[in-house]
């Protein structure tokens, strides 16, 4: 499903994605592996691709427990981390990033990567 939902993208129509949803907007979905204690759960022997609609990762519910890893990802993953609690999000319109209330952003140059 993915090919067909970048094509009805590509052609102006809008996708809205909540939680493991959001996450399959970014490039992978290698961020759905951030356990509740903020570790890293190893998955592996499957495609992690995403949509790729945008160029950042996405963490949802996020809590101060998982600042660290947050960091890490942003080094690892070397792009961006967005990080939302619940309640919070980002819209993206036009390549336009907007966050909407207190969403963290974990940037690799910032990080050390």
């Amino acid at each position: 499903m993915l090919e067909p939902l970048r094509m009805f993208v590509q052609k102006g129509g809008v996708l809205i994605g909540v939680s493991a949803g959001a996450i399959l907007m970014t490039p992978s979905i290698e961020t759905t592996f951030v356990g509740e204690s903020g570790d890293l759960r190893a998955e592996t022997g499957f495609d992690q691709a995403a949509l790729g609609l945008v160029d950042f990762a996405f963490v949802p519910h996020y809590s101060d427990d998982l600042e660290t890893t947050c960091r890490e990802l942003a080094s690892t993953l070397r792009q961006t981390v967005y990080a939302c609690r619940d309640g919070d999000g980002i819209v993206v319109n036009e390549g336009v990033v907007r966050l909407v209330g207190a969403v963290l952003q974990f940037n690799p140059a910032l990080n050390g990567a």
